[in-house]
């Protein structure tokens, strides 16, 4: 028979969400003006009354759930796409706790047949057996040893079992004490590399070695009768966990000391506890009647903020944990929804956007998104004109949003740069720029006055060019008697790099001839196209002297 919520919830006060995931914050986020605590429910795809429990990040980028009444675990996108799974589970199992796992799947335990299941991000079920028959497997964890880690209500043990599905040996978290004395139930992998759990009835912290069978148990600083259910590892690195009866949120630090927080509004129940990616602790409360329909948002001070917009009146708030969207997910058991609730966190850069294409005049730039933590679903562009190659004088190139240039021969020598500016649902994130710039070759030069020279059968003129990128140069002397113009010589010049270069340009017969007679007045032209920039010219008047010979 199917056991429903309110039976559950009288079984040992309130129950347990775990699998909760903690997310390591890989940078510090940057808020936006968000509306931090709007919540949107999702119901489509779930079946009626299968009251959800608890809730994990995947590792595929979506959230997976529990249905205890339903005997299915569900899946949901970010955008909120149900999908159910069946195939592979027991009757009556009643799935209950779930975490990601090291493998790649995800782990849950199930309370009805005290087994332990394995599905994968596919939906393919697999079922195990533990040691001990009316386990009551409850809260479930990826241990830092590989293997997962989960509660034993029903014995007042811990078990473990590899990811290849092979049982290991239990560990009692009470020697010699009647059945389900201590009521484990929360249970985390801990910053320190042990296993932490928390006894519902036995009202006390366990500290479980991953190479040890003894657990150290912590009472002190912790009201009698608090009634702990849920446990997490902070961004403090400490432990914080939920006292369902005594409607507080503790911390426990890995040395075992307890500091209690008193939530302001009576009977709350705190159960599920997460660690958001805000640097906050969330807490799902899931008391009778309206109480039951709030998130609390926990700062590692102990100060709290209490969250209702837009959760449906006693929606028996369950599991809670950070979405791979830094978003807060949780399960409704009494509605039958999963909520997101937004915290403010924007999207936080991991990989810097990048450029890529030749940076030639009339050639297509792009830039990248880079990579970006929080589930950007817009992005804004700008590029940039920079004269440095550090980027440190630059101005925005107007009017380009997009994530493609064409460059003009207005970049020529100049470095160009875009920033990427990503938008999720809490808002946009601080501008990231490429971290280098790309130059425009500079077609920029310099050229000295041609050096005039008289040989036997010709005339020379030599000039030096100067450039800072490889290319071509082109040098005409032409001269002009009215409206005529004649060009007396042409050269062209390969420069396969930078520096310095000589430009021979030598005068032909009838130039020769002219000069027997009178002095010639000269324009020289001289235009360098750098490869992949623009060409520049540069024009000098000479005037070679009347020679009678040559």
């Amino acid at each position: 028979m199917t056991e429903s919520p309110a039976r559950a919830r009288r079984h040992s006060l309130h129950l347990l969400v775990v699998g909760v995931a903690f997310i390591a914050l890989l940078a510090a986020p940057v808020f936006a003006n968000a509306a931090v605590g709007s919540v949107t429910e999702f119901s489509n795809g779930i079946t009626a009354n299968s009251a959800p429990q608890s809730i994990a990040a995947g590792p595929d980028g979506n959230l997976w759930f529990t249905e205890s009444a339903a005997n299915k675990i569900g899946r949901i996108t970010p955008t909120g796409v149900v999908t159910e799974f069946v195939n592979g589970l027991s009757a009556g199992a009643k799935p209950w706790g779930i975490t990601s796992g090291p493998d790649g799947n995800l782990w849950f335990t199930e309370r009805g047949t005290s087994k332990i299941g394995r599905i994968t991000p596919q939906g393919v079920i697999t079922e195990f057996a533990t040691i001990t028959p009316n386990a009551a497997p409850w809260g479930i964890t990826a241990g830092s040893d590989g293997n997962l880690w989960f509660t034993e209500n029903g014995v007042n043990s811990v078990g473990r079992i590899t990811t290849a599905g092979v049982q290991l040996a239990e560990i009692p978290l009470c020697v010699g004490c009647a059945d389900n004395s201590t009521g484990g139930q929360g249970i985390v992998a801990g910053p320190d590399g042990n296993v932490w759990v928390v006894g519902n009835i036995s009202n006390a912290v366990y500290q479980l070695p991953i190479g040890g069978t003894t657990p150290a148990v912590f009472t002190a600083g912790i009201t009698a009768g608090a009634g702990l259910a849920g446990i997490t590892v902070g961004s403090d690195n400490n432990l914080w966990f939920t006292e369902q009866a005594g409607n507080r949120v503790g911390r426990i630090t890995v040395a075992g000391a307890a500091t209690e927080f008193g939530i302001a509004l009576g009977a709350q129940t705190p159960t599920g506890i997460a660690s958001g990616a805000d640097g906050a602790l969330w807490v799902g409360e899931n008391g009778t009647g309206n109480n039951g329909n709030n998130l609390v948002r926990v700062t590692t001070a102990g100060a709290m903020t209490q969250y209702q917009n837009g959760i449906v009146a006693n929606a028996g708030v369950y599991g809670v944990t950070a979405g791979p969207d830094g978003n807060l997910w949780f399960a409704e058991s009494n509605s039958n929804r999963i909520g997101r609730m937004l915290s403010g966190v924007v999207p936080v850069n991991v990989t810097p956007p990048g450029i890529s294409g030749t940076p030639n005049v009339g050639s297509t730039l792009t830039v990248s998104y880079g990579a970006w933590k929080y589930l950007p679903t817009t992005y804004a562009y700008k590029w940039f004109r920079c004269t440095t190659a550090a980027a440190t004088k630059c101005s925005t190139i107007v009017n380009k949003t997009k994530s493609t240039y064409v460059v003009t021969s207005a970049d020529t020598g100049s470095f160009l740069r875009a920033s990427v500016t990503p938008t999720n649902l809490n808002g946009a994130a601080k501008p990231t720029p490429s971290p280098t710039a790309t130059q425009v070759p500079s077609s920029a030069f310099s050229i000295t006055k041609p050096r005039i020279t008289y040989k036997t059968k010709s005339v020379v003129l030599t000039s030096t060019i100067i450039t800072n990128w490889a290319g071509k140069a082109v040098q005409t002397a032409t001269s002009k008697s009215g409206s005529k113009v004649t060009r007396r010589c042409i050269i062209t010049k390969r420069i396969p790099v930078a520096g310095v270069a000589t430009i021979v340009c030598t005068l032909q017969r009838a130039s020769r001839q002219t000069l027997r007679k009178q002095s010639l007045k000269l324009t020289i032209t001289t235009t360098f196209t750098a490869t992949g920039g623009a060409a520049k010219s540069k024009t000098q008047v000479l005037t070679v002297p009347k020679r009678v010979k040559p």
